[in-house]
């Protein structure tokens, strides 16, 4: 007849997967700041909007001290908002710069 040691019979657990609810919380956890992210994103480009608008009212004299044309505040007042019209306007703004300076537009 064969004892069996109850030390045996234990389960080893050392490499066990961690359990279904830390692994929910966790990705919860992580929605959570991705929609937090989205969320402030929208927020700010909003934001961003309103103060384009103002640049609406300026002539074009102080736009051109600012360094934007009416065509480049223009442009970036009709893209979606899905598009960061800040960024956008400075690279309008920064590429024909750098091409009037190389003399690739008139001035």
């Amino acid at each position: 007849m064969t004892h069996c040691n109850p030390i045996d019979l234990k389960m080893d657990t050392t490499n066990c997967a961690p359990a279904q609810p830390t692994i929910l919380l966790s990705s919860l956890a992580g929605i959570g700041r991705a929609l937090k992210s989205f969320v402030c994103t929208q927020i700010q480009r909003r934001v961003d909007r309103r103060r384009l608008r103002k640049l609406h009212d300026l002539d074009d004299d102080m736009l051109a001290d600012i360094g934007v044309t009416r065509s480049e505040v223009n442009k970036v007042s009709n893209l979606p908002l899905s598009v960061d019209a800040a960024t956008e306007l400075q690279q309008m703004s920064l590429t024909r710069r750098r091409k009037e300076f190389n003399g690739e537009l008139p001035r």
